[in-house]
């Protein structure tokens, strides 16, 4: 009885397993740029709404500074606000941060090394 029990126990787990291996969820994905603007190669996040592949609507964007690191609670976010009606579908472009001193700061400060950068940062945006 209990060899019978072991085989239907493992018969009917092998069967789930194998039934959802292949199952998986999406949210967005990373792509590396070279960036003329910033001289340098960027890493990309793009989430795209459910349904754009097949439609022809337009869709506003959003963009998110730390990206790599937003990426899921905004796409989260953004999905529960959309099936609410309170927002409607984005296209959610992350950029993930390499210096942010350098990106986020407008001009030279002493202290910082390697800051100043957020003129062309804006621009690459």
């Amino acid at each position: 009885m209990k060899l019978l029990s072991f085989l239907f126990g493992y018969t009917f787990l092998f069967h789930f397993c194998v039934a959802y291996a292949d199952t998986s969820i999406n949210i967005a994905k990373i792509i590396e740029i070279d960036s003329k603007i910033l001289k340098e190669k960027r890493t990309i996040i793009v989430s795209l709404p459910e349904g754009y592949e097949s439609s022809k609507a337009q869709y506003p964007t959003i963009f998110l500074l730390d990206g790599l690191q937003n990426i899921r609670h905004v796409v989260g976010s953004s999905d529960v606000l959309t099936r609410a009606g309170s927002t409607p579908k984005s296209i959610i472009i992350g950029v993930k941060s390499e210096q942010r001193m350098k990106d986020f700061t407008p001009s030279n400060m002493s202290e910082e090394k390697i800051s100043g950068g957020g003129k062309k940062f804006l621009s690459f945006l």
